[in-house]
Order: C-alpha cells, then structure tokens, then sequence
C-alpha cells in the first residue's frame, strides 16, 4: 500500500514477485503480478525499456508455459526488440529473449525458426567471456533436441552430447539439470 498503482517501484516489486511465483508454480497469481507490472512499464517504452524487456520475457515465458502461444510469442518478440534496442544485439540479454523464443517456436512446431533464432543466440554466447560456458551447453541441448524433432538425428545427438559435457564442467553427475539434459539424447 506504500506505493501507488502506477508506480515504477510498485512495479518492480510484481516484477520480481511474479517471476518468484512463476517459479514456485503458482501461475495465476504470477500472472496477475506480471501483467500488473507490465502495464506501468509499457507507459514509457523510452525510459522503461531495460524493464519492458525483463517484464516482456517473464509474462512471454509464463505464456508459453500456460500454452497461449500466441500472446507469448508477442511478448517475446518485444522481448527481443527491446532487449536489442537497450543493450545492443549482441548482448547476453538479446541472447537470452532469443533462447525464450526458440523454446516457444519449438513447442509450436516452428522448428526451423526455432532453429534459427538460437543458433543466433549460441553466436552471442561463444562472443562472450568464458563464464557463458553453461548457456552454451544449454544452448547446445536445446539444440539437439529441435534437430532430434527435425529428424535430424546423427545432428541432434552430437549437439546434446556438446552441451551434456558443458553440462559436466559445472555439474556433479547427480545433478538435476544434467540429468535432465539427457532426455534430450
């Protein structure tokens, strides 16, 4: 109640709030948070557009998640735009909108699109310092999984396989996310 409606930090907070929900699974209340803190965002692109951005790719990834592809796929298109717009195109977070939506045009059934935009992706990765090894691997399964989908198999296996032992230098065996990128194999 200490902040306003319309207020920039009172968005920040539903922000930040809405990604914690989302993450804990609690998808209608993450909504609400996120379309509230998108709407005073969206008010002032110019000044707002690191925000626009973040908010952009949380309420497009909640989307996805809930299966309205549609208005997830225009969330992170602005995403992407603003992401561009406010860091530059070869920036970690341009690089991050386009790894969301190639996860959406994959559960779409656009693979080749999909294939594109994280293909540019892993490029700004590999650009960067070494410590962006672990998006690389990431990168990498998603990869191997969208040629497994394309029938691309021998390409699929050998790209999993890169980013599984990119997995490994950050990862012990019994770790959740390196178990997980095997169901990509």
């Amino acid at each position: 109640k200490q902040y306003s409606e319309g207020n920039i930090k009172r968005a920040e907070i539903l922000k930040n709030l809405g990604f914690c929900y989302k993450l804990c699974g609690q998808y209608d209340v993450a909504k609400e948070c996120l379309e509230k803190s998108y709407a005073v965002y969206k008010e002032n692109p110019d000044k707002n557009g690191i925000e626009v951005a973040e908010v952009s790719l949380y309420l497009g990834n909640l989307y996805t998640s809930l299966g309205k592809y549609k208005e997830a796929r225009a969330l992170l298109e602005k995403s992407l735009l603003f992401s561009e717009k406010f860091f530059g195109k070869r920036h970690m977070a341009a690089a991050s909108s386009r790894i969301h939506l190639g996860i959406l045009y994959k559960r779409m059934g656009f693979y080749k699109e999909a294939v594109e935009v994280v293909e540019k992706a892993l490029s700004i990765y590999k650009g960067q310092a070494k410590d962006t090894d672990i998006y690389q691997a990431w990168t990498k399964v998603l990869l191997g999984s969208t040629y497994g989908n394309m029938g691309f198999y021998e390409k699929a296996l050998k790209s999993c396989q890169v980013g599984i032992n990119g997995y490994k230098i950050y990862y012990n065996d019994d770790n959740y996310e390196l178990g997980r990128s095997f169901i990509h194999l």
